[in-house]
């Protein structure tokens, strides 16, 4: 996969190269934890569990194709290319979602926020680690990670799959559901419109603790 070699021959380099300019020692457990996070895609839609877990899927299906086509101004050729998806495809989805592709083309690109989600996720990372650190050699990292982030941002590719994102988005949407029902998975799959079997399984497949 694309992602994970990049991951592995250019960020985790630079990932190493800062843990042991700021706190002195390789933690290879960090830094293979930061690696980690970083090969699966960074998806900034909104997890909404307020509705179904179907609605909620056509709604990111909607934005993650209209943001695609945004950027690509409304070609579906390279929106497709991109989505890997056929172009019938790409097509039905707009008709079905109800995508004005011609508004898309007027407007400018939105911005992926690439960096800010890379910097995000490496916080979240190494937060985990606090308790581990000297106060000062933590400080000291924690403070290079907006640096740390821009390199890595542009090593990592801007754009997914639809069903690379789609199950990344899936995972956090199973994961916020379950919190809000105390990981109850009947009452869950009640909550958010699905079968329980379905649940489970999803569950399952995407290794979420309950």
């Amino acid at each position: 996969m694309k992602l994970e070699k990049a991951v592995e021959a250019r960020v985790k380099p630079l990932v190493s190269s800062a843990v042991q300019k700021y706190i002195g020692i390789h933690l290879n457990e960090l830094e293979q934890d930061v690696s980690d996070r970083l090969k699966k895609p960074l998806i900034s839609f909104p997890v909404d569990t307020s509705k179904s877990f179907k609605e909620a899927r056509k709604d990111f299906r909607k934005e993650f194709l209209s943001a695609l086509l945004q950027k690509h101004l409304g070609n579906v050729s390279e929106a497709a290319s991109v989505a890997g998806l056929k172009r019938e495809t790409i097509h039905r989805l707009i008709k079905n979602l109800g995508i004005d592709a011609d508004e898309l083309r007027e407007h400018p690109a939105k911005s992926y926020e690439q960096e800010g989600l890379v910097k995000e996720a490496i916080q979240q990372t190494v937060e985990q680690y606090k308790p581990a650190i000297h106060p000062s050699r933590f400080r000291t990292l924690y403070e290079k990670i907006p640096d740390l982030s821009r390199q890595i941002a542009k090593e990592l590719p801007e754009e997914w799959e639809l069903d690379i994102a789609e199950k990344e988005w899936e995972k956090r949407f199973i994961a916020q559901a379950l919190k809000e029902n105390n990981n109850n998975i009947s009452q869950t799959a009640r909550a958010i419109g699905i079968r329980f079997e379905t649940l489970h399984r999803k569950i399952k497949a995407f290794e979420i603790s309950v």
